[in-house]
């Protein structure tokens, strides 16, 4: 996350980090109203995944579902911004494509009233991927990725 707020501000962006380090009192609730406060482009959300089956890898893009947010127009954007970033990030990276999955069970979704993405940027619980996500050149890659995703969404 400290590497890609980097590259968007050497790009011009305006940057606003939820956290910089482990420990963060904000609630996905506090979040997505800071996000909203801000009135952001897009709120990009950046996690590790974890599954109990160790062979489980690859990249996804969670977007938030409309099942409690009536705003299409964020449904959309957030969808759109979502293909985009996960499609540059496997370009860059060669992963494997875990998709685009709609959520409705996430708060930090369902409170946004702002464009909202979350890249599930690998498996930490799978040996060979955790090794690589602490890699610098593979976060490079992906860093590479969402910027490439992000200049394509705001270009249309």
């Amino acid at each position: 996350a400290k590497k890609l707020e980097q590259r968007l501000i050497e790009l011009g962006a305006d940057v606003h980090m939820t956290r910089t380090e482990a420990r963060c009192d904000m609630s996905n609730i506090d979040r997505a109203e800071f996000a909203n406060g801000l009135n952001a482009d897009i709120f990009i959300r950046i996690h590790a995944d974890g599954n109990q089956d160790k062979s489980v890898h690859g990249i996804s893009m969670l977007v938030p579902a409309n099942d409690y947010i009536n705003d299409e127009e964020l449904v959309e954007k957030s969808m759109r911004a979502g293909k985009l970033i996960l499609d540059e990030v496997i370009k860059q990276t060669g992963a494997k494509k875990r998709g685009v999955i709609k959520r409705s069970d996430l708060t930090g979704f369902n409170w946004s009233k702002v464009p909202v993405v979350l890249l599930e940027m690998g498996f930490m619980t799978n040996p060979d991927e955790d090794k690589l996500l602490e890699t610098e050149e593979y976060q490079d890659k992906i860093v590479q990725g969402i910027v490439n995703g992000l200049i394509s969404y705001f270009k249309n």
